[in-house]
This record gives structure tokens, sequence and C-alpha cells, in this order.
């Protein structure tokens, strides 16, 4: 890609080459950052199946993680500017791989995801070439069963809850996992610019009545909306995905927003006697939105 670009270069006092120009060199920048982060962490590493043996080490590798996603994704310094003035203490960020959010010198970050380590590197061939953190908790991130009580800081939880069947009860398990005063923090993918754009948004009545009737009785509408606006499914394709989905190993996004439609949802739920959270921010970029919330 570079040797392309080296070549486009020669027309860089084009005008109507110019934007283009400056957009494909801001991708070839992130890429080398990327790659060079990668490089010097293995350099620098040892053996990375000691990495769990070894904390000092562990930490320092998933750091150069958190640095390598500013340097790969298009939000990554929105995101560490959001946790530098939001987070602090020990906390948790679920499903991190190789995009974990760059954090503060004085926050403490362990790692969830359903995988450990090494089965990650076997699933996500895609990313063999970039640094994924280790996860010491294996969990799963709609309960964080094995975490105590009151006991986080902070939870990450970047580009979830869109996967979970019921948002509002992840929601307050997470709360349960907080000390009082601790923070969610989500980043949500804004369906206008994503592979949803297709989809209808989802009302915050629907998120309501899946959260107090259960979420099975809408399941088949959720499959039948992505199966046929995402993939492309029509007649008795999308029928067979519909009723053939495994459920448990599955992963769509049942729930599609937009800022100002997740935004109607908070408001909705800080009107309910038990929400747990006292107050939420939402910060909008072009490819997705940040929420926070306050317990």
């Amino acid at each position: 890609m570079r040797s392309v670009f080296n070549k486009l270069r020669t027309f860089k006092n084009l005008p109507l080459l110019s934007p283009l120009l400056e957009r494909i060199e801001q991708i070839v920048q992130q890429r080398d950052k990327a790659f060079a982060l990668h490089t010097e962490a293995v350099q620098t590493m040892f053996d990375l199946s000691a990495l769990t043996k070894t904390p000092d080490q562990l930490e320092k590798y998933n750091r150069y993680a958190q640095k390598q996603c500013v340097a790969l994704h298009a939000n990554g310094q929105g995101r560490a500017d959001l946790a530098s003035k939001n987070l602090r203490g020990q906390g948790v960020e679920i499903g991190g791989l190789h995009c974990p959010v760059l954090l503060p010198e004085n926050c403490k970050v362990s790692y969830v995801d359903r995988y450990p380590y090494e089965a990650q590197r076997k699933t996500f061939t895609e990313l063999e070439r970039f640094l994924l953190v280790v996860p010491s908790v294996i969990d799963a991130a709609e309960t964080l069963s094995t975490l105590q009580d009151e006991s986080l800081d902070f939870i990450i939880a970047n580009h979830m809850l869109e996967h979970s069947e019921n948002p509002i009860q992840v929601l307050f398990n997470f709360a349960e996992k907080l000390k009082a005063g601790g923070v969610v923090y989500m980043a949500i993918p804004d369906k206008r610019a994503s592979f949803d754009k297709k989809r209808a948004l989802t009302t915050s009545q629907h998120i309501l009545d899946d959260y107090r009737n259960g979420p099975k009785a809408s399941r088949a509408e959720h499959l039948h909306d992505f199966g046929s606006h995402v993939t492309g499914l029509r007649g008795e394709k999308l029928k067979n995905y519909v009723a053939n989905f495994d459920h448990e190993s599955g992963d769509i996004h049942y729930h599609v927003w937009t800022p100002e439609t997740f935004k109607d949802l908070m408001d909705l739920c800080q009107k309910q006697e038990a929400w747990p959270y006292k107050y939420h921010q939402i910060s909008s970029y072009k490819e997705e939105f940040i929420v926070l919330l306050n317990k």
C-alpha cells in the first residue's frame, strides 16, 4: 500500500486529488504506527505464552495494545480522551481484543472475555499481525458473574450492548459490580455509519418490553430483521436462518441506535424508580457514540 501511495504522491499538487491523498496518507501512517508497536512489543517481550505468569510484563504488553488502538481505530484518540477525563481506579474492559481503550496511568484494568488468549489467536486469524490483550477474567460479558459485587470503579464495554438481547438487564448487572460513583463506559455503533444502516431503529418501548417480559418473544423479529437487511437473505433461506439460528454461539446486532434514540432510552430509564445510575453523558463521533453512566 505504501508503494502505491508513493506513486500517487507525484500528483499531490492536483486540487481534485489532494483530499484523497491526505486520507490515504492518514491510513498508511496509522497502519505503520500499529505495525511498529507490534514489532516493538514482540522484540521487548519474553515468550507471550508466559505473560500471565509475569504480571509486570503482562501489564506492559497490554499497554502496547492500548496504544495500538489509538493508531488503528478511527476514534481511538477520542476514546482515550474520554477515558482520561472520566475513568479512575480499578476496572475491567470487556472484549478488548486489538482495540482496548488507552487508559490514564492511574487506572488498573483487567480484561474480560469468554475466550482465553490462545483461543482468541485461533479464532481471530485476521488479527494475527496485531497485539491482542490477554484476558485474565474468562466470563460472560452480560453477567460478569465471577466478579465480586461493588468491586469495580469502572466497566468498559465497547460495541457490546447491541449484541445483547436484554440491554437494560445488562446495565443492571453492571451496576451490581460497580462501587458507588463507578462508571460504565460504552462505545455503541451509530447505525447510520454501520452495516445496520438499512434497519429500523430500535424503539425505547421495545427495549423496556424485552426487559419486563423477557427477550425471547422478540428474538425471531430481530433475526428476521438482521437476516434480511444485513445478510441479504430472502425466502426459504431467511426462514431457515431464523429457525436454525444458534443463540448460544450466534452473534448479531439485536438492537440499533443513533445517539438521539439511545439518549431517549436513557432518559426513559432515568424515570424508573429502581434505575441505579445517577446520570448519563453521550458523546457523538462519526461512526460511534460513547455513553458514560455514573452509579
